[in-house]
């Protein structure tokens, strides 16, 4: 009972403290969320809207677009997979948040990773072990070696 007044008090206190603008720690990213405008489970600088890149055999280029600019506590990570049901990246990039509704990611690729002419592409915002959003919400984002942009919507 005790712990869970303490919990109760510390989650009341950190809501509090975002709210007010006094904190910048990682209670001051939870400013602003409103889980009813989209499907991430946080604020809307975790909420992935949209993506699009482009793979050339050894380079993944991928621009991803979040709902409001970024949480400076918030980590933007773009894995790569070889094919559409593996689940073991062969590739990833963080970037950390900088107030920005954009992230650009260029990732190197080890061609011996890859065994055919597509790669397979999620992304995924987080603050520690705490996974806020997914995109796509299941499974990956298809890019084809040298292809046009994917059709599938990342947000």
């Amino acid at each position: 009972m005790r712990r869970l007044i303490r919990v109760r008090l510390a989650l009341l206190l950190a809501t509090a403290l975002a709210v007010s603008g006094v904190a910048s720690g990682p209670a001051a990213a939870l400013h602003g969320w409103r889980p009813w405008e989209s499907d991430t489970a946080g604020p809307a600088c975790t909420d992935f809207l949209d993506g699009t890149g482009f793979y050339d055999g050894s380079v993944v280029n991928f621009r991803m677009e979040a709902n409001a600019r970024s949480c400076r506590h918030i980590t933007y990570t773009l894995f790569i997979v070889d094919e559409i049901d593996d689940s073991t990246p062969i590739a990833s990039q963080r970037i950390a948040g900088n107030g920005r509704d954009r992230f650009l990611f260029y990732l190197g690729l080890d061609a011996s990773a890859n065994d055919d002419d597509t790669v397979c592409v999620y992304a995924r915002t987080s603050l520690g072990t705490r996974t806020f959003d997914r995109a796509p919400d299941s499974g990956c984002v298809e890019l084809l070696l040298n292809g046009p942009p994917p059709a599938r919507k990342m947000g």
